[in-house]
């Protein structure tokens, strides 16, 4: 995800495809972070990683989030708190890479699909 200005970017990877497990080098970054999110789903420690990785972006630093689990879902929660004016560029299986630009219209379209997510059981908080 990058912003309009050189310099700030946020990678967010789990290293699989597909839910197969490929090789993969850790992006460079400022500020390095960790996250559990069990496939199809938005953990609060994942959330939680991302607004930090946003933080660090915010101060001009380069930040990676690497996910244990899965993180397709996380584009959503990204979106929401990035500012207007990001890109948000994620891999779409089988067909390449869909760019998102933040602005009022993505940000109330991920509110709207996390609100369809329901609770899940785990202690910190997941959504499927």
């Amino acid at each position: 995800m990058t912003r309009d200005a050189p310099g700030a970017l946020i990678a967010v990877y789990d290293c699989r495809e597909v839910r197969r497990g490929v090789g993969c080098p850790d992006p460079p970054a400022d500020v390095r972070l960790e996250a559990a999110n069990p496939p199809g789903t938005v953990s609060l420690e994942a959330v939680r990683a991302l607004a930090e990785a946003v933080e660090a972006a915010a101060r001009g630093a380069r930040a990676a989030v690497r996910v244990r689990g899965e993180e397709d879902l996380l584009v959503l929660p990204l979106v929401v708190l990035l500012d207007q004016g990001w890109l948000v560029a994620y891999g779409q299986p089988g067909v390449g890479v869909a760019v998102v630009r933040v602005d009022r219209y993505a940000k109330v379209l991920a509110l709207q699909l996390l609100s369809r997510l329901r609770p899940g059981p785990c202690p910190d908080g997941w959504w499927r």
